[in-house]
């Protein structure tokens, strides 16, 4: 896990550095698989919430009877969950202590649809989320879409006036965006 070198959580670890339960980080993607082993017992069940309907849906309850709609399908949230927050089964966390709850915004097949993205970000924000971690990929440019980028700039500026960091990834393509026209 080279990516816990680059931050070197070595020297936070062994400082005691693990994290705290009184933080919680608001996981936007395809929700999390709170039973597996590397997150169980960090999410919170009650601030937990998916914003995605069929088919997502119905697949849970074909595939993970019983389990909460905000259940991950195809793994991608909880990989990002257990990046943030992890008791170490199987793969290192930045913490092991930290609060996840789990806001699924993206379906099973990676769409995440603009409407479950704002609705989800206000959810963690008036849900207490300490930080907004969303790892959703795709890009959009201010030209073409003015509007959609007014109601993102307004939907910061609402988590900052709340106290809450928003992580956005910076995607796998390794495109400068600073540079894009």
């Amino acid at each position: 896990q080279w990516n816990m070198t680059a931050v070197n959580v070595e020297e936070a670890w062994a400082n005691g550095r693990l994290g705290d339960s009184g933080v919680t980080v608001a996981i936007l993607d395809g929700g999390i698989d709170y039973l597996h082993p590397d997150t169980e017992g960090l999410v919170d069940m009650e601030r937990s919430r998916s914003f995605i309907p069929d088919p997502d849906d119905i697949l849970v309850g074909i595939f993970f009877p019983g389990r909460e709609l905000f259940t991950d399908i195809d793994f991608h949230g909880t990989h990002v969950a257990s990046t943030v927050a992890s008791n170490a089964i199987l793969a290192a966390g930045v913490t092991s202590k930290t609060t996840l709850m789990a806001v699924k915004v993206c379906n099973v097949f990676g769409s995440c649809p603009g409407a479950a993205i704002f609705e989800g970000f206000v959810h963690a924000v008036d849900n207490g989320a300490d930080v907004i971690n969303m790892s959703l990929g795709g890009g959009f440019l201010k030209k073409d879409f003015p509007g959609y980028v007014s109601v993102v700039n307004r939907l910061f500026n609402y988590a900052k006036q709340n106290g809450v960091t928003v992580v956005v990834s910076a995607g796998n393509n390794g495109v400068d965006i600073s540079h894009i026209p």
